[in-house]
């Protein structure tokens, strides 16, 4: 983990003592881009982690792989202000700032990006995120920037108490073959399989991963398995701009949650998306769609359930009276940004983004089943 606060020291060596102020300095800045690293998150583009305009975190891969996680949460665990539960053997809880609350009202608050995509759960209650089926594997994350504090300013909903940024490495970083396996208590399996390369200006990842691990109270009988495959392609144009297109999909066909306030849910879900993009210096827009097709069996939490007769107090239905939900789920997403700097005014930073929902199935009526958002931005950095 690195934090803001923290600096690397120089290794000191005796030509150093007959060095001027200018070449002290001009030393140490190339010292600290070699052993800092950069963040992403602020703005999108690349800056030294000294710089950091907020309380920024980086958990980098080695981190991951020194900690010996098996997936993101675990990665997170580390991080000061991070609160992380773990509900079942499916299902994780991640709050910032102590506001750990349900998990269908905690997660609207906090925003999750991977290389700047949203992958917030809208239908999720009023928010949530499947986090042991993010569309990703482990081999595949270069860092995870955690942004702490208010920032819907600048990247609009679900950022009030902060940005987690999961930022994968690019295929020049990955370049050749990569495979992973790891195991443990509860049943747990973890594998992966990256291969990265180029033809031409033509970059491309593919990746696929399988993950399992079994219930907590009945560890003969599965809690968590997902299947994931995708393919993120960079193409460099002669102009400098880069395109880029991926997509993927991630099949969970079982998950043993969510736990909320009066239910215990058994759930299978598939989440398929695509994503567009050019981008040239300061400037990009990107366009990226996302499909979830979720089936909830909703059984009735132990602690409304009789000890008398056996039987829970409540019942829960779908909109058309059914126990099982059916949840398909479209979102669109539309962005873009762009920055100049005016001289004695500063850099100058001002983007739109546009999201449109649409929930099928038998969780909401055609009448409440549809969502646009829409916002726009400046910021001024001096």
């Amino acid at each position: 983990m690195t934090c803001v606060e923290h600096a690397t020291p120089i290794p000191l060596t005796p030509s150093m003592l007959i060095m001027t102020r200018h070449d002290f300095v001009g030393l140490y800045n190339r010292h600290a881009s070699r052993t800092h690293p950069t963040f992403n998150t602020w703005r999108g583009r690349a800056q030294p982690i000294s710089k950091a305009p907020s309380n920024v975190y980086v958990v980098t891969a080695d981190d991951i792989i020194q900690s010996g996680a098996v997936d993101v949460p675990s990665a997170l665990r580390r991080v000061p202000g991070i609160e992380i539960i773990q509900m079942t053997g499916g299902q994780y809880d991640i709050r910032v700032r102590g506001n750990n609350q349900e998990w269908e009202t905690g997660s609207s608050r906090l925003l999750i990006l991977i290389d700047g995509r949203s992958i917030y759960d809208d239908t999720s209650g009023q928010g949530g995120i499947n986090w042991k089926a993010l569309p990703i594997t482990l081999p595949e994350i270069k860092q995870i920037e955690v942004l702490k504090g208010p920032a819907s300013s600048v990247y609009g909903y679900n950022a009030f108490d902060g940005v987690i940024d999961i930022i994968t490495k690019s295929p020049e970083e990955m370049e050749g073959s990569t495979l992973q396996l790891a195991g443990g208590e509860f049943g747990t399996v973890t594998s992966s399989a990256v291969h990265a390369g180029h033809v031409g200006n033509l970059g491309y990842r593919i990746s696929a991963g399988h993950d399992q691990n079994s219930q907590w109270d009945e560890p003969d009988a599965l809690g968590f398995r997902a299947n994931k495959f995708n393919v993120h392609t960079k193409y460099d144009l002669p102009d400098s701009g880069i395109l880029t297109a991926e997509g993927g999909m991630t099949d969970t066909n079982r998950y043993d949650g969510p736990v909320q306030e009066a239910i215990h849910a058994s759930a299978t879900r598939t989440d398929t998306y695509a994503r567009l993009g050019y981008a040239k210096k300061e400037f990009y827009i990107r366009g990226f769609w996302r499909r979830t097709d979720a089936t909830s069996d909703n059984g009735i939490h132990p602690s409304l359930t009789s000890a008398l007769t056996g039987k829970p107090f409540v019942q829960i239905l779908g909109s058309d009276r059914a126990e099982t939900l059916s949840i398909p789920t479209n979102t669109f997403d539309l962005e873009t940004q762009n920055a100049f700097t005016l001289p004695t005014f500063g850099h100058f930073t001002y983007g739109a983004n546009y999201r449109h929902i649409t929930v099928g199935g038998n969780l909401l009526d055609e009448e409440h089943n549809k969502e646009h958002r829409f916002g726009v931005y400046l910021e001024n950095e001096w």
